[in-house]
């Protein structure tokens, strides 16, 4: 086992001008008007005898393929890391640019996303400066009332909070990772601060957190695709953001002072691929979404927001009749999974069901199985099988915002099954 070593980097990622925010509703153009708080890429770099992984996690709702290529190119080749353990993760704030092409969820500001891969290597640079030997200590806890099932009425939901702390050799903090399963949407889209670039409510928890502990702190968001705020669309703005925010730093701050260190810390990595099936589209399978939307736009109200609902319905059809002539059948998806210090931490693509996330830490061989989602590129909800049967938004609107046929029913099994083989790799 060699010496274990952590660096820690951030830089600033808000952009300069006015940029179209991602998510919320079709066709808003909701550009930004200013600055709440501004937004970081953060870099967590570990390094255990010959193995070295690093961590970037964006205040940003989610990368694509390309610029993950970009960055990793970039950060790897001069600093030293493979590329397969340079892993992205997003918070999934909603007050952040659209970096991704979603069917009208935002315009992309190409400028701003070809700057992210530089932007990225000055985190990972400062990381790669800074490393230092260092002890982990890890603890959970449950944080209550903070988030509910939006997908369905008393739905399941985890309450679990999991804090890993890393201190140097004199007992300082250099970084706090948090992780808890809850979309970044506490400000209100039809309120003025929904047109803010923040980090939400993740953003002012570490905010706190940094103040109150030194080192830098960094959320990994957990599988939160059905997971939503309780103060969710109650016409509230960045207090809502601050109040979730501060109820959840204060469980962090108090679990930190529970916990013991370890210097002792050996890294053990593993990443593979898998393809997630995708239903078969035709020309009858499209002619009848359009009927069943047209339908749904009926039963709206407000003159404007049905010319967007024709409008998204249209393009998506448009899209898919060229689609059919050579259908996509599958999307090749990457898991990551890291044994740290005898803890495992697994990182999902996407916007994973809790319910998926909360099997993972039933079935994992690790007593401690931290679960992140929002990783690597973005591959849109990956929903629990009831979510099919009721015709969710995420099982079968959200893919024609992703430009996508639905995955098949199988989709979660698979991710799920997949990642018990890489947990148990990695033991």
């Amino acid at each position: 086992m060699g010496r274990f070593r952590v660096g820690v980097g951030r830089t600033d990622i808000t952009p300069k001008g006015s940029v179209e925010l991602a998510g919320y509703g079709f066709y808003l153009k909701r550009k930004s008007r200013g600055v709440h708080i501004p937004i970081y890429s953060r870099a967590l770099l570990l390094e255990s005898g010959e193995e070295r992984i690093l961590i970037l996690n964006n205040d940003l709702a989610d990368i694509d393929e390309r610029t993950i290529h970009n960055s990793r190119k970039l950060i790897g080749s001069d600093l030293n890391i493979e590329r397969n353990r340079i892993i992205f993760t997003n918070t999934h704030t909603h007050s952040a640019p659209a970096t991704t092409y979603k069917r009208g969820l935002g315009e992309v500001d190409e400028s701003y996303v070809s700057s992210l891969p530089e932007r990225f290597y000055e985190a990972a640079e400062k990381a790669y400066q800074d490393l230092k030997e260092a002890s982990m200590g890890l603890g959970k806890d449950r944080l209550c009332g903070i988030s509910r099932n939006r997908a369905l009425e008393g739905g399941p939901i985890d309450e679990e909070l999991t804090v890993i702390q890393f201190k140097g050799p004199n007992g300082d903090v250099l970084a706090t990772i948090f992780n808890f399963p809850c979309h970044p949407t506490t400000i209100d889209v039809r309120t003025e601060y929904g047109f803010y670039i923040s980090p939400d409510w993740p953003g002012c928890a570490m905010r706190i957190i940094d103040d109150e502990l030194g080192g830098l702190s960094m959320f990994l968001q957990g599988t939160c695709g059905d997971i939503g705020p309780v103060v969710a669309w109650k016409m509230r703005g960045l207090d809502a953001a601050e109040e979730v925010g501060e109820a959840a730093s204060k469980k962090v701050i108090e679990i930190c002072k529970s916990l013991t260190f370890n210097p002792n810390i050996n890294i053990k990595f593993k990443v593979e691929s898998v393809e997630v099936p995708l239903e078969r589209i035709d020309y009858k399978y499209i002619a009848e979404e359009l009927i069943r939307s047209m339908r749904e736009c009926e039963e709206k109200e407000g003159e404007k927001r049905l010319r967007n609902l024709i409008r998204f319905y249209r393009e998506w059809a448009e899209s898919m009749l060229e689609k059919v002539k050579k259908p996509k059948t599958s999307i090749k998806i990457s898991i990551y999974g890291l044994n740290l210090g005898g803890n495992a931490l697994i990182f999902l693509p996407g916007e994973i069901f809790v319910e998926i996330g909360l099997k993972i830490k039933e079935l994992s061989p690790f007593k401690n199985t931290v679960v992140v989602g929002h990783t690597g590129k973005s591959v849109g909800y990956i929903p629990a099988p009831w979510d099919f049967d009721r015709r969710g938004y995420a099982s079968i609107l959200a893919p024609k915002v992703f430009d996508n046929p639905p995955y098949k029913r199988e989709a979660g099994e698979i991710v799920l099954r997949k990642s018990l083989e890489i947990l148990a790799d990695l033991q």
